[in-house]
């Protein structure tokens, strides 16, 4: 999961007000995946690479989603460090090829990536309030910016949870308004760190 921070140096009244915008606005849709931090995975399913770990995400994180020809989709990424910029880009390339692979008749998708800095986006700001009351949901267990947006997350994914694959309810992962996300339903969230 990103780190976002958003709303620590916005002011509280600020926060308050974007709050109130985003459980008003309507016409758009926010997809998230979780992605734990987990040793094992990275290891065994990533072989220690931080690409395939971001291709992996971004894979499940547009898997589905671009399926129309005839548009051009925009893809803003957040930039974090300089030194994974190359690595995001390569990611999407890759997730869109693999998930046009596995359709019957493959696409001829357009799509641009751009790799952007929030402050320069204002529309990032949407998915930033949108994470940090997840992420704030997950590592404090404090619901209640999550729950005054929940019915804002259309699909959250929650990649890495090994223990929701177990047994015949494969999909147990997939959260989303029939199914909303809650720590009860997950398993438990390491707090060492990392999630």
């Amino acid at each position: 999961m990103v780190q976002p921070n958003p709303t620590t140096s916005d002011h509280p009244e600020v926060r308050a007000k974007f709050f109130e915008f985003l459980r008003n606005l309507e016409g758009f849709k926010s997809y998230i995946v979780i992605g734990r931090k987990r040793l094992s995975t990275f290891t065994n399913k990533h072989n220690s690479n931080e690409r395939e770990f971001y291709f992996d995400l971004l894979h499940h994180l547009i898997k589905d989603r671009l399926n129309k020809e005839d548009e051009e989709y925009q893809i803003f990424l957040s930039a974090r460090q300089k030194s994974t910029q190359q690595y995001l880009g390569e990611a999407i390339s890759k997730a869109v090829e693999r998930d046009n692979n596995r359709r019957k008749t493959p696409l001829v998708i357009h799509y641009k990536c751009d790799i952007v800095r929030s402050q320069d986006t204002p529309e990032l700001s949407i998915i930033d309030y949108l994470l940090w009351a997840l992420h704030r949901y997950i590592l404090q267990g404090e619901d209640r910016f999550f729950k005054a947006l929940q019915s804002k997350y259309n699909l959250i994914i929650d990649l890495y949870d090994i223990e929701k694959y177990k047994g015949d309810n494969k999909k147990s992962n997939y959260y989303h308004l029939n199914n909303p996300f809650s720590l009860e339903k997950a398993s438990k969230f390491r707090i060492d760190g990392y999630v």
